[in-house]
């Protein structure tokens, strides 16, 4: 092994720091990915305290595995649970020889790399006694973070592959063979020299570097990164643009009182054409679209299929995708918004280098309404009872790779989807909610007339499951306890109510959204 004085690829830096930019521009960074890695370090200081005070580990192994075994994205410290199952069963076998090893590590006069070794070799004299010998990657974590409990702003959690995939790509000399313990040395120069190579800005200490190297799983996200601002140049300098900007698909539920004023809600928000699938015609939801399909606003489908909702989505994508450049997925009874006031077909021009955006939700519920109400849903209903992580998709269609529909994300050709601070999503939820540029309003619930009307005779539109039996009282604490008054929606009123105002039923002139 050797000791590298510098990165044989350098072209891997241009990808590699610009990845490392996005994040660390991420205004909740220290919030959601310092914090976190720091509990965690708690965690681990507490139960190696507790080795060397002679208390029971197993309670502090058990908060530890469920914390650290939470989803999360790659570069928070998330590690899998079959990385902890050899130490429960060390516990077992030996627990006095445990508690030793464990204890040295609280001792302040060796290495790091020294108190590893020493860890490797008392892992290894249990293998006779019955443990199930731990893979070299289980013991590279483990005991890489209880060194970095002592120390979490100089040394790293070793994940191995994510440190040999970028080795591998900065051409740093690799050891993923031989003994154990000389692996985490070689991880650990590589850290420590990526470390003294990388801005200061960019990387303040160890707590920083480790999220870079954890970007390395991804590496098609640095390409999407330092690729963006040119695949948004080109789009908006030349070459040909779909026929429509903004487009929305949605598999119709039992939302026909409420149709008109949800379509020409998002006309206002800037969306051009909406492909609807119907299910049934439930409560004549042709004779309500019927307007806007002679004028070419609305494409509808006769769409029996049950499930109905992600055949549809699927459908969507193959044959409007070259037609649109973005497409939003949304449910009849949600409203999708910006608090700004301006179009969110506006909104959207700043994220073009992006396959996709995930907008949160906010859930809204009764509002004490227990019959249905005359009038617009926007303004009944003002209760919000949750901001949620989960996410509604407005997507790239050409960058959707087939049959990876669900009800709120798909997965891309390359990259990722990122939330409205240009936040990376891997699934369907962020990992904290932000409003403050687009957002989500959910009208689930309506009055408790409509909602005990939908539990009692709908399934889920995505899965074809049930729902679960609707308890009122339940339903009317959780708004009382946790209800709170939002009207931030209600900017769009003037404009909705003018636009809402012709008598013959047809829509009428559209008219720009409030600025």
């Amino acid at each position: 092994m050797r000791a590298a004085s510098r990165f044989e690829h350098q072209d891997a830096w241009t990808p590699l720091l610009a990845g490392a930019a996005y994040i660390r521009a991420n205004p909740r960074f220290d919030s959601e990915e310092r914090d976190r890695k720091l509990a965690v370090a708690d965690l681990v200081r507490h139960f190696l305290e507790a080795a060397g005070t002679g208390g029971d580990l197993r309670p502090h192994l058990d908060s530890l595995t469920a914390f650290l075994s939470e989803p999360s994205w790659p570069y928070q410290l998330a590690l899998p649970v079959r990385h902890f199952d050899w130490i429960k069963q060390w516990a077992d076998a030996d627990y006095a020889l445990l508690a030793r090893t464990l204890s040295a590590f609280l001792g302040a006069g060796e290495s790091p790399e020294a108190r590893f070794a020493a860890f490797v070799r008392a892992a290894e004299d249990l293998y006779p006694k019955g443990v199930t010998e731990a893979t070299p990657a289980s013991v590279l974590v483990f005991g890489s973070l209880l060194n970095f409990a002592l120390a979490p702003a100089d040394l790293p959690v070793v994940r191995p592959r994510w440190f040999v995939n970028l080795e591998r790509l900065l051409g740093w000399e690799i050891a993923d063979r031989g003994p154990i313990a000389d692996r985490y040395e070689n991880h650990l120069a590589f850290a420590r020299e990526l470390r003294r190579q990388l801005p200061g800005n960019l990387a303040r200490d160890m707590l920083d570097v480790q999220d870079i190297v954890f970007l390395s799983e991804r590496e098609e996200f640095w390409s999407s990164v330092a690729a963006s601002e040119n695949a948004a140049h080109r789009y908006i300098a030349g070459g040909a643009r779909p026929d429509t900007y903004l487009a929305m698909c949605s598999s119709l539920g039992y939302e026909a009182p409420y149709l008109r004023e949800w379509i020409e809600f998002h006309r206002l928000m800037g969306v051009e054409r909406f492909f609807l699938y119907n299910n049934g015609d439930r409560q004549g939801q042709r004779e309500v679209l019927a307007p806007y399909v002679e004028e070419g606003i609305v494409v509808l489908h006769d769409w029996p299929l049950f499930p109905p909702q992600l055949p549809a989505y699927e459908h969507c994508i193959e044959h409007y995708g070259d037609s649109s450049r973005w497409i939003v997925f949304l449910d009849a009874d949600e409203f999708f918004f910006s608090p700004t006031g301006r179009p969110v077909s506006e909104m959207l021009a700043g994220y073009e280098g992006w396959p996709a955006v995930g907008v949160n939700i906010v859930h809204f519920m009764t509002s004490g309404h227990r019959t249905q109400q005359p009038g617009l849903v926007i303004e009944n209903y003002t209760v919000a009872t949750r901001h949620e992580r989960t996410i509604k998709s407005i997507v790239n269609p050409l960058r959707v790779v087939t049959g990876s529909a669900t009800a709120h994300n798909f997965r891309y050709d390359q990259g990722f989807a990122v939330d409205e601070n240009e936040y990376p999503i891997t699934g369907w939820q962020t990992i904290a909610t932000s409003i403050a540029r687009l957002r989500v309003n959910h009208y689930h619930t309506k009055s408790e007339e409509e909602f005990l009307e939908k539990r009692s005779t709908r399934q889920y539109a995505d899965g074809g499951t049930p729902y679960p039996p609707l308890d009122l009282e339940a339903l009317r604490q959780t708004e009382e306890i946790f209800g709170r008054h939002d009207q931030t929606i209600w900017r769009y009123l003037p404009a909705l109510r003018e636009v809402l105002g012709s008598s013959d039923g047809r829509p009428a002139k559209r008219v720009p959204a409030p600025g």
